[in-house]
Formats: structure tokens, C-alpha cells, sequence
């Protein structure tokens, strides 16, 4: 697997809030929350997952889709994974770029026009704790787009 590219939201893209009151679809939950649209629902939506050890670049895949999907909460529709979403839970994430697509992201003058920062490979698992209404997301960007990577391993421990 050492040249394997799995496509999954971009763990470096790290956003710190605090949970409010909403009667959304969107919702945070105990552990990990991966979220996306739902394309059935036409909602953005979360989905529970809860603690323990997630590989959220492995989860099942569309035919004609290189990313991965989870059930809808509501309808079970299958929606793509464009954010995770970790609460009240200590988090490690431990993952490595693929080197060829970091290569190529690092070398792509567009991201750097569109304020995205030269990436690098881990030396360290990276940990987040949020508690109380603290939260943290991975994958989007300052403007809310979701911004993808691909990587030889990807894994969370919610615990």
C-alpha cells in the first residue's frame, strides 16, 4: 500500500468553534460526526459515529466516486464525507499523504493564489480535545469549502 491514494477530507484544514442551538440536520455528537449533503434530503446533514478508531478514507465508495460516503441519518441515501466534525472527545489522528499527490499539491502555483499553504508530512499524530461547546473540524477552508487530500493512511481514535 506504500503508493496507494485514498481521497478524503484534508485533516490539516483545522477549524476550532463552539456548538450552538439549532434545529438543524447538522448537528454535533459525542465523538466523530462526519457531514456532508445529502443529495435525497437536499440537506447538509451529520451522521453519528461516535468513539473508537474510524478510517474515514476507507469507507464505502461510489462506483464513480474516488471519495467516501456514509448513510444519511434521515433517509439512508448514501452522501460524500466533506467534513468530520470531533466533540466532547479526545482525538488522535495519525495519517500520511500520499507523496506523489503531496508533490503535486505543493508544486501547484493555484494553490497558493487561492491562499492555500504548501502542506507537509507529519512527524506526529496530531490530537485534538475539545470540551465543553468547543468543537473542532477538519477539511474545509476559512470560506466553508471543503478541501480534499489523498493519503496513504488516514486514521481517527475517538475516545
Amino acid at each position: 500500500m506504500a503508493n496507494a491514494k485514498a481521497k478524503s477530507v484534508d485533516v490539516q484544514a483545522v477549524y476550532k468553534g463552539k456548538v450552538g442551538n439549532g434545529n438543524s440536520k447538522y448537528r454535533v455528537h459525542t465523538g466523530i460526526s462526519y457531514c456532508g449533503t445529502c443529495d435525497n434530503c437536499a440537506e447538509y446533514v451529520s451522521c453519528k459515529m461516535g468513539k473508537g478508531k474510524f478510517r474515514p478514507a476507507e469507507e464505502e465508495k461510489n462506483d464513480d466516486e474516488d471519495v467516501a460516503n456514509v448513510e444519511c441519518p434521515t433517509c439512508g441515501y448514501q452522501f460524500t464525507i466533506e467534513e468530520i466534525l470531533i466533540y466532547n472527545t479526545s482525538c488522535t489522528v495519525k495519517y500520511k499523504y500520499n507523496p506523489e499527490w503531496l508533490e503535486e499539491f505543493n508544486n501547484d502555483e493555484t494553490n497558493i493564489e487561492n491562499g492555500l499553504t504548501p502542506k507537509k508530512q507529519p512527524t506526529e499524530p496530531a490530537t485534538h480535545n475539545p470540551s465543553g461547546d468547543d468543537y473542532v473540524r477538519l477539511g474545509k477552508g476559512n470560506d466553508g469549502v471543503t478541501i480534499w487530500a489523498y493519503y496513504q493512511y488516514l486514521n481517527l481514535n475517538a475516545k
